[in-house]
């Protein structure tokens, strides 16, 4: 039976913090760049220079950049701190939980300090992303391309 090092774990810690932080990079840069992209446009150009095509290609590049950022930032910021660190960030994160007591009393006691709020906004994020990955395109069809749907 093989045994499980130190450096694995920290590796598992931190592929899952840096998959948390590119979701959440994803989230807010694509709920950012609409607005900051419209008021850009409008602000420099005016209001012919306005698409739908160039707010929705905007949209998907805001997302990337988001992933790409935040993902590039929590590896850094994980992969180069201490196991232990990296190992109680992992559990607050997956867990939404206080991490003041043992493991004993956490678990004794986890109807008390769970929090559903990360579960929450995971359910809405998937909700949204489906429903908008529908009604986009078929409310934009004529006017977007189909690389930017």
């Amino acid at each position: 039976m093989s045994t499980i090092s130190l450096d694995d774990v920290h590796a598992a810690d931190t592929n899952y913090l840096v998959r948390e932080a590119m979701t959440t990079g994803y989230q807010f840069f694509s709920l950012i760049t609409p607005p900051a992209y419209v008021a850009f446009v409008i602000a420099r150009r005016g209001r012919a220079a306005f698409s739908i095509n160039r707010l929705l290609r905007a949209t998907w590049v805001g997302g990337l950049s988001g992933t790409l950022g935040f993902g590039g930032g929590a590896y850094l910021r994980y992969a180069y701190s201490s196991a232990e660190s990296t190992r109680v960030t992992r559990i607050e994160t997956a867990y939404n939980v206080l991490v003041v007591f043992a493991f004993a009393v956490i678990s004794a006691l986890s109807s008390f300090f769970l929090k559903p709020a990360i579960i929450r906004r995971h359910d809405h994020a998937t909700i949204g992303s489906i429903l908008m990955a529908v009604l986009t395109p078929a409310l934009l069809w004529r006017r977007a391309s189909i690389v930017n749907c």
